[in-house]
């Protein structure tokens, strides 16, 4: 037995099953590059490999089978960093439907701005699904009805507009999220 590769059985080397210590010193910077470059922002893509790390240790502790762990793990992260994403797209256009509030500063009211601009460039039914959505408040179940859609094309559907609001959002700042 080579306690550095695992246990040899019947000639063939069985690997011992990688620790979460292992995983994170040899893909560590994998995981956080494929955030970033979803994210394009530290402290997102740190929360992105954060919460892939978390799931990690949950598959590990449940014994999931690995394939390729450099696969593996960047599917995670992949993952994660799109769902980081598709929610700060969410607030971006929640953020359209509340009012002012009294003594907000420019900034906040010129943000506000930018995303109904950016709204009005979008295709009408994605607009047209988002405002409904996140700016009527209509439930998944009532869009559904409305759009004849399964829930899973509705959360395509919801995924793309708001990718693409946040496409139009990124060049209208030069880039900048």
């Amino acid at each position: 037995m080579n306690s550095d590769r695992g246990q040899r059985r019947k000639g063939r080397l069985i690997p011992q099953r990688p620790t979460i210590d292992d995983l994170y010193e040899e893909y560590g910077h994998h995981v956080y590059a494929i955030a970033m470059s979803i994210l394009r922002d530290h402290q997102r893509a740190e929360d992105a490999a954060q919460e892939t790390w978390c799931r990690v240790m949950d598959a590990l502790e449940q014994e999931v089978e690995l394939g390729s762990p450099r696969g593996w793990l960047g599917t995670i992260a992949w993952r994660e960093a799109r769902r980081i994403a598709r929610l700060k797209d969410h607030e971006a256009v929640r953020l359209v439907a509340e009012p002012v509030a009294k003594g907000e500063g420019p900034a906040a009211v010129a943000e506000r701005l930018d995303v109904r601009e950016a709204l009005s460039q979008i295709p009408e039914s994605d607009r047209d699904l988002l405002v409904h959505r996140f700016l009527k408040g209509w439930s998944p179940k009532e869009l559904c009805k409305k759009y004849d859609f399964t829930s899973a094309m509705l959360w395509d559907r919801t995924a793309s507009a708001c990718l693409k609001l946040h496409e139009v959002v990124q060049r209208r700042n030069g880039g900048r999220q």
